[in-house]
C-alpha cells in the first residue's frame, strides 16, 4: 500500500470511525473509550476520556455516548465526558463540582438529560447534556427520612419523604438567601 492510499484510508477512519452498530467500552486504567464494530468485533478507534471513565449512558437514538469520570487513587472526578458515537469525537465536557465521583448514569427518555449518582458527594444529579447545566440536585439526608430536590430551574427546594414519598415541603430559594 502507497502513502497516499494510506493517508486515505486513515482520514476515512477519523472521519467515520463508529456506526449505528458500535459498542462503546470504558478503559477505566488508561482514561479512554473505545468504539468497537460489532460486525467486525474489532476496535475501530480508542478516544481520551476524563479520568477514570467507569459508567456509560447511550441517548435513546444512540446517537451520543456520556461516561463518567469517577474515582482512582489521587483523583477524584467532576465531570462528564459527552461523545457523538457516529464520529466518535468528544464534544462537551460538563463540569459538575461540587458534586464529586460520578458513578451510575442513565439517560432519561428521548431528552437532553441525564440522571447520574455521585458517590463522594453522596447525591444524585439531573444534568442537561445539551446546555451543560445541573438543574436539578437530589440530596439524601443522613438519616434516610427525607430527600431534598434543589429544582434551580425552578428557583425552589422540594422535600420528600422516603417511605411515604409524599411531598413535605417546598421553599422558596429567595427565601434562603
Amino acid at each position: 500500500m502507497r502513502l497516499g492510499q494510506i493517508v486515505s484510508l486513515l482520514a476515512v477512519l477519523i472521519a467515520f470511525p463508529a456506526a449505528a452498530d458500535t459498542l462503546n467500552v470504558c478503559n477505566k486504567t488508561e482514561s479512554t473509550l473505545s468504539f468497537v464494530d460489532l460486525d467486525s468485533g474489532k476496535e475501530v478507534v480508542r478516544r481520551k476520556t476524563g479520568r477514570s471513565p467507569h459508567e456509560i449512558a447511550l441517548s435513546a437514538d444512540g446517537k451520543r455516548a456520556v461516561v463518567v469520570s469517577y474515582i482512582e487513587e489521587g483523583h477524584v472526578g467532576e465531570e462528564l465526558n459527552v461523545f457523538e458515537v457516529a464520529t466518535a469525537m468528544l464534544t462537551k465536557t460538563i463540569p459538575i463540582s461540587p458534586h464529586q465521583a460520578p458513578h451510575g448514569i442513565v439517560w432519561i427518555g428521548d431528552g437532553p438529560d441525564v440522571l447520574a449518582t455521585t458517590e463522594k458527594s453522596h447525591d444524585v444529579i439531573k444534568v442537561d447534556i445539551d446546555a451543560g447545566f445541573i438543574p436539578i440536585r437530589i440530596q439524601f439526608q443522613p438519616d434516610g427520612k427525607a430527600v431534598a430536590v434543589a429544582d434551580l430551574n425552578g428557583g425552589r427546594v422540594v422535600v420528600f419523604d422516603s417511605e411515604s414519598r409524599q411531598q413535605t415541603a417546598s421553599i422558596g430559594l429567595s427565601t434562603m438567601f
